[in-house]
């Protein structure tokens, strides 16, 4: 046995252990787990269901055994250069999830289907058939069920706009082939597969550049040592904040190096970055949506058992929409992805720091993004509940009318229009229901019930009903674009807050020290001196 060799650290983190070399480790069966594990996952769905879920049952147990040997394998080794691609391996739980979940929870034959087939499909797959590993291969290889009757109703709307896009440049290019007056049949078009190609590379080169600048950028950076971590110095704060803006950065190129020879089936992974003025938002509009179907329909299968058990034990259930059931799905589908990012990293710490330090911060960082989904939806209710509404009401003029208007009314109209604000909670009534009067007659109110904004519109004058409107835009506009900006405001200081927790084990494992296979940023930025 050849004596271990000494091992690059990362800037400022010693390994716990000494790290062997390549040779003592590796082997070529240390490499079978990983094989293995494709293959039962690819093949998941492809045996018959069995009795009782046994077929989930069955892969559960080997997705569980060879997860483990994978995490626990000296292949590829923990050092160096080819530790991001054990970290990329131990990432694997992106398709693993959905397996599981879809195996357990679902029968796959007579739940899923192709939404290309119409409400009413056909007979599934036969058993043991090339159509059925065909299909097995499909619902494997789309975590987001793209193209699915399951999946998300954003991602398959996605999914149809790029569907008639691609449609209407067919119709457009067989127009001018046909205009042309050439031999070429309509048939016989295809669509633009080369253009398609072509502009997937093109994007996947800029992604991998962008990305190769972050590393780059990363390994420039002084870090803050474990004592400085939750320091409130400036100058440490902004490389903190620099740092998280570099990691989020990374995971967003990273992932949008994806690739596919079927555009329908791959919309956008993640969404706008202006829709983040609330922490929902951030994860459930603009992060990339891999496990929200999973997350969310295993929290549905166990809220709906859940509320079983209360039934038995006479108890209240949680309502399908209530605030308790959102909360209660958030910690589901938080639980869930920090206990996988867990896993991840558990593979490349060995020999850098201990794993109950990453299940601490991570589980941290996880499990606080509910209570702030929460609290945002509170206090977004009582903003436009108490405060818009009121500005609504008190600008457009409709409280504060003056008498010589009334008095205009009662000439022209012969009635006289009484407002009276109730200051209900709903903030839905404005006005008092209004006994119309004849000119001798007294004016009466009755405020027995609230009238609808629609009724209250028909008693102001048309010219009041044009103010009414314009400050009502008014008042709405400005409300929209100060929450938004507080918005954008709340979620930095929230992310620079709870990104530390999230970022610490990354800093430990010594992810600021990775590269990528091949630099073109250090060959294109950095002079030869500096190399």
């Amino acid at each position: 046995m050849s004596t271990p060799t000494t091992v690059p650290t990362p800037r400022g983190i010693v390994p716990i252990n000494p790290v062997a070399s390549v040779s003592d480790t590796a082997t070529p069966l240390s490499v079978l787990p990983h094989i293995l594990l494709f293959l039962v996952l690819i093949l998941a769905f492809y045996p018959p269901p069995g009795p009782f879920h046994l077929r989930g049952v069955v892969v559960i147990v080997l997705v569980g055994i060879l997860e483990w040997l994978c995490t626990v394998s000296p292949w590829p080794p923990n050092v160096g250069d080819t530790r991001p691609m054990k970290y990329g391996l131990a990432s694997s739980w992106i398709f693993v999830l959905p397996v599981i979940q879809r195996l357990l929870i679902s029968r796959p034959e007579k739940d899923f289907w192709r939404i290309d087939e119409g409400p009413n499909p056909g007979p599934p797959p036969k058993n043991w058939s090339f159509k059925k590993l065909g299909w097995s291969v499909s619902l494997f290889s789309s975590p987001r069920a793209v193209g699915w009757n399951f999946g998300s109703r954003k991602v398959n709307a996605q999914r149809e706009e790029i569907r008639r896009a691609r449609v209407a440049l067919f119709q457009g290019t067989a127009g001018q082939i046909a205009a042309s007056g050439s031999d070429i049949k309509r048939g016989e078009l295809k669509f633009p597969r080369i253009q398609f190609v072509v502009t997937r590379l093109a994007r996947a080169f800029g992604c991998y550049l962008l990305w190769d600048i972050v590393m780059l950028a990363n390994q420039k950076v002084v870090l803050p040592s474990e004592d400085e971590w939750w320091s409130w110095d400036n100058q440490i704060m902004v490389r903190i904040l620099w740092l998280e803006v570099l990691m989020g950065v990374t995971v967003w190129v990273g992932m949008n190096m994806q690739f596919d020879t079927a555009a329908a089936d791959w919309p956008p992974l993640f969404g706008s970055i202006l829709d983040c003025y609330t922490v929902a938002n951030v994860w459930g509009k603009f992060w990339h949506q891999y496990m929200r179907q999973p997350c969310l329909g295993t929290s549905h299968f166990l809220l709906q058992h859940f509320n079983r058990l209360l039934n038995c034990l006479r108890l209240h259930q949680i309502p399908a929409h209530s605030l308790f059931a959102y909360f209660f799905h958030l910690i589901t589908a938080f639980s869930i992805s920090s206990f996988f990012h867990v896993l991840s990293l558990a593979g490349v710490a060995t020999g850098y720091t201990p794993v109950r330090g990453i299940i601490s911060n991570i589980s941290l960082f996880f499990m606080v993004q509910p209570f702030a989904a929460v609290f945002e939806s509170a206090v977004s209710a009582g903003y436009d509940r108490f405060i818009v509404r009121n500005l609504v009401r008190q600008v457009g003029g409709l409280k504060d009318r003056s008498s010589e208007e009334q008095g205009h009314d009662l000439k022209g109209n012969g009635q006289v229009h009484s407002f009276v604000d109730r200051g209900n909670a709903n903030g839905a009534g404005d006005s008092a229901n209004i006994t119309p009067a004849t000119t001798t007659a007294t004016t009466s109110i009755t405020p027995t019930t609230t009238p609808s904004t629609e009724d209250t519109e028909n008693l102001i004058p048309q010219t009041d009903k044009e103010r009414y409107h314009r400050r009502r835009h008014a008042v709405l506009f400005w409300s929209a674009v100060l929450g938004r900006a507080v918005g954008y405001l709340w979620v930095t200081f929230w992310f620079f807050l709870t990104g530390r927790w999230f970022l610490r084990p990354y800093i430990d494992v010594g992810i600021t020290s990775w590269g990528l296979p091949i630099s073109f940023a250090d060959w294109l930025l950095l002079p030869d001196g500096c190399r």
